[in-house]
């Protein structure tokens, strides 16, 4: 080793240095790079979507919910472009994650809704509406889908309800007391009603409501063995929907099975679940009865129906109800009180004629102000005096 030459040692910590230095340097250079490349835009998203750059924009969309998974502008935007691109399960994720204290919620929780109809769910969609409803009540482009797709299940009674709970809170709203007299007296039937709905089971399958309507629409239609075995495959989805119990009670009793009828309803009574829909503990207690008298119990199956008369509360089921009284009171000798049920019987069975020949006569279309004074008393004939009061307005 000459004396101008340095020692290993040196040399090894210089090449060192050299390698310190040039790592630092390119974890700068990568820096200043990484600050020169622009920040995800919504402004910049936004501009995308109205150019239809919509493979862009979705690549934008996404680098703003990489840094901000819960920006609700972001995943309205997102869910939107999906379900524009037939992406509809994306788009339904991105819509249930929109924040609910976020003012995109209500858009996005329609945007679920629409979609969830898209893919042919209309269980989903329904939970989907009843939870809007729950958050805005006076959405009325959701309660008037809830009530068209109940309404297209044949859920007479569900659709009744739905027109009541509305007009509790809208009650200038005559196109909806219109609705609640077509939707009771003017409702779908099987023949119209199943091929869509099969198409929507054969979409979307496992779903109860769709299911149970068919097995209604079958029950109507004489087809005994095919509601058996749909109601069977209601059961096995979801044991405990109350929906399919009343149903199923309703078709065993009417097939004289008055034992398995009396199991599937059990001791207690149960109610529909929703504000919107009432209780509908009538309905159990209506069934209960049926099953009581058959067992020889006349006064406990009279107690049952005069129940039913009182959680029914002036429903579309009265008349049916009042009528068992009357021959109820009959058969345990309180004739006075018979006479007094058959009476009432007869005049909400005469109003009920009349108001169906109303709903299918069309004069509904454009009401005169005799035709809604004599809806009124027909109304409140039949004991709703709610809906009587609303049609005098």
């Amino acid at each position: 080793m000459t004396e101008s030459e340095p020692s290993p040692l040196l040399r090894r910590s210089s090449g060192r240095w050299r390698v310190v230095v040039g790592i630092s340097l390119l974890l700068i250079a990568s820096g200043v790079l990484w600050n020169l490349q622009p920040a995800p835009d919504m402004a910049l998203a936004r501009r995308l979507l109205d150019t239809g750059d919509q493979q862009n924009a979705q690549t934008e969309l996404e680098s703003i919910l990489t840094q901000n998974p819960q920006h609700a502008e972001a995943l309205l935007a997102l869910g939107d472009l999906l379900r524009t691109k037939g992406d509809l399960i994306g788009a339904t994720g991105c819509f249930r994650r929109v924040p609910p204290d976020s003012a995109q919620f209500r858009q996005a929780s329609i945007g679920q809704m629409q979609t969830l109809l898209e893919m042919s769910d209309l269980a989903g969609a329904e939970q989907q509406m009843q939870r809007h409803l729950a958050s805005f009540p006076d959405e009325r482009l959701v309660w008037d889908e809830l009530r068209w797709l109940c309404f297209n299940e044949f859920r007479t009674r569900d659709v009744e309800e739905l027109s009541h709970w509305w007009l509790k809170s809208h009650s200038d709203d005559t196109q909806a007391l219109t609705h609640l007299l077509l939707g009771v007296f003017r409702p779908q039937v099987p023949q119209e009603g199943t091929t869509y709905l099969q198409e929507m089971d054969a979409a979307c399958g496992q779903q109860v409501p769709v299911i149970l309507a068919l097995a209604w629409a079958a029950w109507q239609s004489g087809k005994i063995d095919e509601a058996s075995r749909l109601l069977e495959q209601a059961w096995q989805i979801d044991a405990g929907d109350v929906r399919t119990r009343i149903l199923s009670a309703e078709i065993l009793i009417e097939e004289q099975r008055f034992a398995e009828a009396a199991r599937v309803l059990k001791e207690d009574p149960f109610q529909v679940a929703g504000e919107m829909f009432g209780d509908q503990t009538d309905r159990w207690y209506w069934l209960r009865s049926r099953i009581l008298l058959e067992q020889g119990m006349v006064a406990e199956a009279l107690q049952h129906v005069e129940l039913a008369i009182d959680r029914g509360n002036g429903c579309s089921a009265q008349l049916e109800y009042i009528h068992s009284q009357a021959v109820l009171c009959n058969q345990l000798g309180r004739d006075q009180e018979a006479i007094e049920a058959f009476h009432t019987a007869r005049t909400i069975e005469r109003c009920r004629k009349r108001l169906a020949e109303i709903a299918f006569s069309g004069a509904w279309e454009n009401p005169t102000p005799e035709l809604r004074l004599e809806l009124a008393e027909l109304y409140q004939q039949s004991g709703n005096d709610r809906i009587a009061e609303l049609w005098r307005r």
